[in-house]
């Protein structure tokens, strides 16, 4: 029988998602276990210019934070899968972008499925200016980049 306390059983789709994600975007990932109950993700391109992505799964949510601020909550996994793949799609494809005001930080991610998510959060410590993220180095199907 399955336990939620268990990370493999609710982690192990997390990980084949960015997986398998890293090896077709050219980025890298590492798994971190933070708690019994929280299993960490880092998420960064090979080359500079993308965003970097923490995907923090449970087995309650998956939370998602990419660049200076940008942050999506999620149901958790397998429910929001194809959620997940959209997002990274999009940061990916360098459609993630920031702007840090005096006071707050608003981002704004296109979604392949013509959907914006956009959000503003408290910019304590990030510098003002905007960011349009560069796309990923994609990899051809024997690995090279594209």
């Amino acid at each position: 029988m399955s336990s939620a306390k268990t990370p493999d059983n609710w982690a192990s789709g997390a990980e084949d998602i960015l997986s398998h994600f890293a090896s077709t975007e050219g980025a890298t990932v590492e798994r971190q276990q933070l708690t019994e109950l929280l299993v960490g993700f880092e998420v960064s391109p090979r080359s500079g210019g993308g965003a970097r992505v923490s995907v923090t799964t449970s087995p309650y949510e998956v939370i998602v934070q990419a660049g200076r601020g940008a942050r999506f909550e999620l149901d958790a996994l397998p429910g929001s899968a194809d959620e997940l793949r959209e997002i990274l799609d999009a940061i990916a494809g360098g459609r993630l972008s920031e702007r840090r005001d005096r006071l707050a930080l608003t981002f704004r991610l296109e979604i392949g499925s013509g959907r914006t998510l956009s959000g503003r959060v408290l910019a304590r410590g990030i510098p003002r200016g905007a960011i349009q993220y560069q796309p990923y180095p994609r990899r051809t199907g024997r690995g090279e980049q594209a």
